[in-house]
């Protein structure tokens, strides 16, 4: 019986808790650069909605952070990533979805050097999720990387948020299986892409894809860097351009936030719970200890 709950143990370190979150550590990464306003000016309604749709499905307790970076005015002359305090209590750089709308600093559009990879490492290595939350990452950028730094590479990179769902909100054109312009596109395989309807909300097709035939400039650099590894995450990648180029005829932007929220809300409700990366020596401890109790037992 103590064999059983030792080995069933280390198992769960492996594939993690098999029981959906009921709260979630959201971290919105954010591009500071000086073309961001539209996406800066949607984050707090967004969360706002997503908020309230998560309560609605008992996942609460939920936490938000803010992450920048190309900016200017944060970072020197590197323009690095930088926290964001959201809250005056003991954990300043965590607070409620109400607490984006007001960040201190406030988020700013000036600069120009961005390296979402950077500020991903950044994120791991200064914010700790909460054992058994959804641990969520919303990553918006309109551009490439603007890194030649080898430090950071998409291997290490997707290794370091490993235990997270990556969403990439980002600056290239996604389609349907019948070439329709898409608000987003999942992981799934074949992947689900999600079309505005018109009147503000959206409808789900198969067949989805990002393009990499330049519609946008950086699109070919955009799929390698965030994309492909928001997919590799389970998450979803989404095309920034729906929710700017918005009027009251086609509503791209209301599709837009319903279908994130949505979406966002279904990766929460799936998401088993973060579990903190395991040392490599504890890791083998516990497998040495099941082989030593092992070998006991041939000896009593």
């Amino acid at each position: 019986m103590k064999r059983l709950a030792l080995m069933t143990a280390i198992c769960l370190l492996f594939t993690g808790s098999a029981m959906a979150a009921t709260t979630a550590d959201i971290i919105f990464v954010v591009d500071e650069s000086g073309s961001m306003s539209t996406e800066h000016a949607w984050i707090p309604g967004m969360a706002a909605s997503l908020e309230t749709a998560l309560s609605t499905v008992s996942v609460t307790g939920n936490r938000y952070a803010l992450v920048g970076f190309g900016s200017s005015n944060h970072g020197g002359a590197l323009q690095h990533a930088f926290s964001h305090t959201l809250d005056s209590d003991s954990t300043p750089e965590w607070g409620t979805a109400s607490d984006l709308s007001s960040p201190t600093p406030a988020l700013v559009a000036q600069g120009g050097w961005e390296d979402g990879w950077e500020a991903l490492h950044f994120t791991m290595d200064n914010y700790s999720f909460r054992p058994g939350a959804a641990a969520q990452i919303i990553l918006i950028t309109d551009e490439a990387r603007y890194n030649s730094d080898a430090t950071y590479t998409y291997d290490n990179t997707l290794a370091k948020i490993t235990g997270t769902t990556l969403n990439a909100v980002v600056n290239t054109y996604m389609y349907d299986g019948s070439s329709n312009r898409a608000l987003g596109v999942d992981s799934k395989v074949p992947a689900n892409a999600y079309i505005a309807d018109g009147s503000g909300d959206y409808t789900t097709v198969t067949g989805g894809y990002a393009s990499l035939t330049g519609d946008t400039y950086y699109s070919t650099d955009i799929k390698p860097d965030y994309i492909d590894m928001a997919w590799a995450t389970g998450g979803a990648a989404w095309d920034l351009n729906m929710l700017r180029n918005s009027d009251s005829t086609n509503l791209w932007a209301d599709s837009f936030t319903k279908a994130f929220v949505a979406i966002k809300v279904g990766e929460i409700q799936d998401d088993p719970g973060y579990e903190p990366p395991v040392p490599g020596a504890v890791l083998l401890g516990l497998i040495g200890l099941g082989y030593a109790g092992r070998k006991l037992r041939r000896f009593v």
